[in-house]
């Protein structure tokens, strides 16, 4: 048996390991831990044999902490290999993964407070954390959909969606090829596939798409977002949560050529201010704003744009 000790800072990343790891054989996890130090403290009460390790966490890193981890005992013989999963429904060939940055309307001209048809959320390094908190605040009678991608491996899109299902008011699913988009749900990229969006006659479908990875992620927010002002234009809202590097900042220039609004969260409250703070450096951001007032004022801003869409 193979003792297993998870360390990140997340919550929600812990118990995704976890409920990973717990459904497989000849794994047991003995402990998990928020940060490297504290794992530190665990390692020869509990005696692991592999510890899952976060880089970016508080106190002490997962880069650090090895160093000074005192050493451990060999792992036992690797057991047999379990069977692998059935294999997914074969899909089209892979779309394009989203228009090019030249298709929105560039220049479009910008009007703050229009009507909202559409959210698109972005986020990695600490988005679990922060689109919990976000989407906990969003109510199910919302009248737009949201779609959202976060840098996570295949699997634990799955997992965080149903988690997310349970623990929010909306309906939230990890996206697959053909789903229509409906008010109140939200479509989180699965692992592995960019997500992207298409008409067909007035409803708007989900398409996963294979196409190489951008800013070396896959899903990336840049390709969602060049979706979704293909789309929406003027009509869509973005919002870019904490993450570590650029990506979204592309795409987030494409929305802005094309008329769509975008928020970002501060840097007090973001884990790592890579992706947010790139889109406020490059002056794309209409708001700034910290993790706990991001819901209510996307509700706010839904509402209030759709109330004057109707009274004009």
């Amino acid at each position: 048996m193979i003792r297993v000790l998870v360390v990140d800072d997340s919550v929600v990343v812990r118990r995704l390991i976890v409920d990973a790891l717990g459904g497989a054989e000849n794994i047991e996890v003995v402990g998990t831990a928020s940060n490297g130090l504290l794992a530190q403290a665990k390692i020869d009460q509990l005696k692991p044999d592999v510890i899952t390790m976060d880089i970016e966490m508080p106190q002490m890193d997962g880069i650090a902490a090895p160093r000074g981890a005192p050493a451990r005992r060999p792992p036992p013989p690797r057991p047999a290999a379990p069977a692998p999963p059935p294999a997914a429904p074969a899909r089209r060939g892979p779309p394009p993964a989203g228009p090019p940055a030249a298709a929105p309307r560039a220049g479009a001209k910008r009007a703050p407070g229009g009507k909202v048809d559409i959210l698109a959320i972005g986020s990695s390094t600490g988005g679990p954390d922060a689109l919990t908190k976000v989407l906990t605040g969003i109510p199910a009678d919302l009248p737009v959909p949201i779609v959202i991608t976060q840098h996570m491996p295949p699997v634990f899109t799955r997992m965080f969606a149903e988690r997310l299902d349970r623990s929010t008011p909306l309906h939230v699913v990890e996206a697959t090829d053909g789903m229509e988009l409906t008010a109140g749900w939200a479509y989180i990229a699965p692992g592995d596939s960019h997500l992207v969006l298409h008409r067909r006659g007035t409803a708007t479908l989900t398409q996963l798409s294979g196409a190489p990875p951008e800013n070396s992620c896959r899903p990336a927010v840049d390709v969602m977002f060049r979706s979704v002002a293909a789309l929406y234009g003027a009509s869509a809202y973005a919002t870019v949560l904490t993450g570590m590097g650029q990506d979204g900042r592309g795409g987030a220039k494409v929305l802005r050529d094309a008329g769509a609004e975008i928020l970002a969260q501060d840097e007090a409250t973001s884990v790592v201010w890579g992706m947010p703070g790139a889109v406020v450096s490059a002056g794309l951001a209409d708001e700034i704003l910290p993790l706990d007032r991001i819901a209510a004022f996307l509700v706010n801003r839904v509402k209030t744009g759709r109330s004057a869409a109707v009274a004009r």
